[in-house]
């Protein structure tokens, strides 16, 4: 007698339920991923691009404007060059999500690459005082306009240099 207790309390609305698609999920994740991905890769070119021309020339010469070179200004004088590595990192980033390859251990990967750029700019802040003619050489390369304009950034970025 309980089983027609329970048959008898359930409705035919009730066991015919709306299946979800889910041969559109996917596909609409897929386009979703694939936008992001775009997005992220165009930041890093911006990025990178605000980068080069900050080091190549004044505000008036900048590529992007005004707001490029604040972008670059912030980024040479938080990180030095290591903002290079900022940037490359989100084009890899970018370009595994635009072809929707999935990122293992995001998070690892995320905390690891900070640590890779503490490092790198303790690193070069320590080149920078022990070796001058080798820091001299690498800012020649990395801030062209330096010879022109007197630009007191430091290779690893200001907070490293007091960490060293």
């Amino acid at each position: 007698m309980p089983r027609n207790r329970k048959s008898a309390r359930r409705s035919p609305k009730s066991s015919k339920r709306k299946k979800p698609n889910h041969e559109e999920r996917p596909h609409a994740h897929h386009k979703t991923t694939e936008i992001q991905g775009f997005l992220i890769l165009t930041f890093s070119i911006l990025l990178f691009l605000s980068l080069i021309s900050f080091a190549y020339g004044q505000q008036a010469q900048n590529w992007l404007g005004a707001i490029g070179y604040s972008v670059g200004w912030v980024l040479h004088t938080s990180l030095g060059i290591t903002s290079y590595l900022l940037s490359v990192f989100l084009a890899w980033i970018g370009w595994r999500k635009l072809f929707d390859k999935s990122i293992n251990h995001f998070k690892i990967k995320v905390m690891y690459f900070i640590l890779l750029c503490l490092s790198f700019s303790v690193l070069l802040s320590l080149i920078e005082r022990e070796s001058p003619n080798f820091a001299l050489s690498l800012k020649e390369l990395f801030y062209p306009s330096s010879t022109r304009y007197p630009i007191p950034y430091h290779l690893g970025g200001l907070p490293a240099l007091f960490l060293r």
